[in-house]
């Protein structure tokens, strides 16, 4: 089991990443070029099924989870967008 301080990140991390896709699937809607920009609540789930593989030995600090966050997130959402505008 993962240690009370990581335990007590789950509703904030839910709730931001939640707030995140929102805002996601609000600025970056599909056009022609950019056809792959289709969010969905399976891209949620995805940043979730990274942070389940995470094993608490080796997650001991609450900065490791949220790095870790910021890594799903980053490979689910960002990797998707083509330019930086």
């Amino acid at each position: 089991d993962f240690v009370e301080d990581i335990k007590a990140l789950a509703e904030p991390l839910t709730l931001t990443t939640i707030k995140l896709y929102n805002e996601i699937s609000e600025n970056f809607l599909p056009t022609p070029a950019k056809c792959h920009y289709l969010f969905n609540l399976r891209d949620v789930s995805k940043v979730f099924q990274g942070i389940y593989l995470a094993k608490p030995k080796l997650y001991e600090e609450k900065e490791q989870i949220l790095r870790l966050w910021f890594h799903e997130c980053a490979r689910v959402f960002n990797d998707r967008l083509i330019n930086i505008e």
